[in-house]
C-alpha cells in the first residue's frame, strides 16, 4: 500500500491515480524480472497502449474523394439554399445568393480562356467579394493565388512574375491604388470584381470540368529565408482536410453532450 500527496491546485485526481497507477506497472514489471533494463519497463496499461498505438493513429476516414470543392459547396446550397453562408459587416449572402454570383463570374472567367489549373489572382480587401472570387474561379475550373492588398510592390511583382498569372480579380478602389504597379505588369485580363456589370449572365451552375486532383489555390510562403514559394494545393487536399476537421468537431461534441 502507498499514499500520494499532491497539489490539487496543479493536479486533477484522475492524473494522479493514472501516475499511480503507472507506478503500481512498473513495480509489477521489475518485480517479473530483476534484470531487466530501464528502456525495458512498460509503464503502461494494456488498454493505454492500445488508445495510444491503434486508436489514436486510425485516422483513415471515408468519404468521398472524387469531389471538387465546388462540387461540395453545390451540394450544400442544395441543402440549405436560403441559410446565411458569408457575412461581412452589414453585407451577407445566403448559399443560393452567393453560389448564383460565383456561377455568373466563373462564366465571364471561362470565357476569359479559364480552365483546369489555370491560376487566377485574385486582390481584394476582406468582403463579401473575397469568397464570390473564390468560389467563381473554382468553378470556372482554375485555381485561386490571393495576393495580399498590403504587401510591399516587389512582393506583388515577384508572385506576379514567378506564378506567371494573367487573369487577375480586384476591387475598383485597389486597382486605382496600384495604378503603377498593375501599368508594369503584362496581364492579359483585370476584371473589377465589384463592378455589378459582372454579374448579369446565367446563374445556373457550370459543367464540372477539373478532377480533384487538379488545383484549388496556391499560397505563397513569408519568404523569411529567401524568395517566397508558391504551395499547391489540390481539391482533394481540402477535401481531406475539411472531412477531418468535420469528424474531429462531431467527435468532441458528442463527447461534450455525454459528459453534460
Amino acid at each position: 500500500q502507498f499514499n500520494v500527496q499532491y497539489s490539487t491546485k496543479l493536479f486533477k485526481r484522475e492524473t494522479v491515480e493514472r501516475m499511480s497507477q503507472h507506478f503500481v506497472n512498473i513495480l509489477k514489471e521489475v518485480s517479473q524480472g530483476i534484470q531487466i533494463e530501464l528502456n525495458e519497463i512498460r509503464m503502461l496499461s494494456k488498454a493505454e497502449e492500445n488508445e495510444l498505438l491503434v486508436e489514436f493513429n486510425n485516422t483513415e476516414l471515408k468519404y468521398i474523394k472524387e469531389k471538387t470543392i465546388q462540387e461540395l459547396f453545390e451540394e450544400q446550397v442544395e441543402k440549405t439554399p436560403e441559410n446565411v453562408a458569408v457575412v461581412f459587416e452589414e453585407k451577407h449572402l445566403t448559399y443560393r445568393e452567393l453560389n448564383n454570383r460565383a456561377n455568373q463570374l466563373a462564366r465571364l472567367l471561362r470565357e476569359k480562356g479559364v480552365e483546369p489549373n489555370t491560376i487566377v489572382g485574385i486582390i481584394v480587401e476582406r468582403s463579401v467579394e473575397m469568397l464570390i472570387g473564390i468560389m467563381g474561379i473554382l468553378k470556372a475550373g482554375g485555381a485561386y493565388l490571393p495576393i495580399d492588398p498590403n504587401y510591399p510592390d516587389k512582393r506583388k511583382e515577384f508572385i506576379f512574375s514567378d506564378s506567371d498569372i494573367d487573369i487577375v480579380l480586384a476591387q475598383e478602389h485597389l486597382l486605382n491604388k496600384d495604378k503603377d504597379l498593375f501599368q508594369k505588369l503584362s496581364l492579359k485580363d483585370v476584371i473589377v470584381i465589384d463592378d455589378e456589370k459582372v454579374y448579369s449572365g446565367n446563374i445556373f451552375n457550370l459543367n464540372i470540368v477539373n478532377k480533384e486532383e487538379d488545383l484549388a489555390y496556391i499560397i505563397y510562403t513569408s519568404g523569411t529565408t529567401g524568395n517566397p514559394k508558391g504551395v499547391m494545393i489540390e481539391h482533394r487536399n481540402v477535401n481531406n482536410l475539411v472531412c477531418g476537421l468535420r469528424e474531429k468537431i462531431y467527435r468532441d461534441l458528442n463527447d461534450d453532450l455525454r459528459v453534460s
